[in-house]
């Protein structure tokens, strides 16, 4: 080993202290000037350890986060997605700190001299001190939560409609809507080129649009099935319990939705505009999903019929009566009405719900998993975003020092 390199082993690390708010305060301008931590040695964790572990070593031994990005992610909730927690210790006159992110936890010593350690030694020189603390430890233990994580269908079938109107409006611009019976022999070459691929392009775009068009109503009775299953009322008395109200029609849900559920400010209004418009939503989707067949909803031409013969009343071209009917069958726009009419249904039962209730479902519009504590049913979302990104540190870096 390098001698001019520091030791750090189970006796360096009982030696290692909580910083104090005068040497947290000596370090800011440093870090505000070099936008980080700077440190001769930097150690990162990614499997050497659990990160629950690691942060129960650090809690039994140091108590609650003591570092400033700590205090920065209180104050601003974009950086939730981007830092855990932050403790700053103090170690041979020196500051060491460790950084949670969601990928990784970076260890950072600020000594003069590199220190002789490892993400492995590091893991290591921890489970050696859960061995020898275990009061400690299984004081940490009682200090934390535990909580369940699971995906969040909410959240996937948004992002499903989202994508599906995304290729749709892709095919959509690069298909023609109607074209003329090809006479000249350049018109003829363009048809016989183009038919099929247009053909099966106009297909995949129906597709699309019929998938949005089924799964949008889906997506307004999970919103508001989540409101019934965090905000149903266990206080009164019921001649149904939550299971059988949860499984009522829609219409009756939304209609006794602010007397049976906790946290709304005002009634839903059954005549409001975007009450209507999604169960007109619904009821189009109910009519594909049962097969109903309604003339009338879909006319497209007119024609007289003379002993068998079809006599239509115009003239069509063999591309608008080969590829007209697969556009005109469930067309971009009305797909997209449907999931305008469901996001206007979530952003009224929002409004009516209580501002400091409304504020703990927005969340849940975006998170890709819903969280559970394990002695309670209620559901949250507990980060939104996969990850901040750099921008985001580096916008919290030039926070520091003000």
């Amino acid at each position: 080993m390098d001698i001019a390199r520091l030791k750090m082993d189970i006796v360096e690390w009982s030696k290692v202290t909580k910083a104090s708010d005068q040497e947290i305060a000596a370090f800011l301008p440093e870090f505000h000037r070099m936008r980080g931590f700077t440190g001769r040695t930097r150690l990162t964790i990614r499997e050497e350890i659990s990160p629950a572990d690691l942060f129960l070593c650090l809690l039994g031994q140091f108590g609650d986060p003591n570092g400033i990005l700590t205090c920065m992610r209180q104050r601003e909730d974009t950086l939730k997605a981007e830092i855990l927690w932050h403790y700053t210790l103090s170690w041979r006159g020196s500051l060491v700190h460790i950084v949670a992110h969601p990928y990784r936890i970076e260890v950072v010593f600020s000594t003069a001299q590199p220190v002789d350690l490892t993400p492995r030694g590091f893991a290591d020189l921890l489970r050696e001190w859960m061995a020898r603390n275990g009061q400690k430890l299984a004081a940490a233990r009682q200090q934390v939560a535990h909580w369940h994580s699971f995906l969040n269908p909410l959240q996937h079938m948004s992002d499903a409609c989202e994508r599906m109107l995304y290729r749709a409006r892709m095919l959509d611009a690069g298909l023609a809507k109607s074209r003329e019976q090809p006479v000249t022999p350049a018109e003829i070459a363009w048809h016989e080129a183009n038919l099929q691929p247009h053909a099966l392009a106009a297909a995949e775009l129906a597709s699309c649009c019929l998938a949005v068009r089924m799964m949008a109503p889906v997506l307004g009775e999970m919103f508001v099935n989540l409101i019934i299953h965090n905000q149903y009322r266990g206080d009164l008395p019921k001649v149904r319990d939550k299971s059988h109200y949860a499984s009522a029609s829609i219409l009756v849900r939304l209609e006794q939705m602010h007397r049976e559920c906790k946290g709304f400010a005002r009634a839903v209004d059954m005549d409001n505009q975007a009450i209507c418009g999604y169960l007109a939503v619904m009821n189009h989707r109910n009519d594909l999903l049962h097969g109903n067949v309604r003339p009338s909803d879909r006319k497209e031409d007119e024609l007289l019929l003379y002993q068998g013969i079809p006599l239509p009343k115009k003239y069509r071209s063999v591309y608008d009566r080969s590829i007209g009917p697969i556009l005109n069958a469930f067309p971009l726009a009305e797909a997209e009405d449907d999931l305008r009419a469901t996001r206007g249904l979530i952003d009224y039962l929002l409004g009516c719900l209580e501002p400091d209730v409304a504020e703990t479902f927005r969340p849940m519009l975006e998170s890709l998993d819903l969280h559970q504590e394990r002695n309670n049913r209620r559901l949250t979302a507990l980060y939104t975003h996969i990850a901040a990104g750099p921008q985001a540190l580096e916008n919290l870096y030039r926070q520091v020092a003000d």
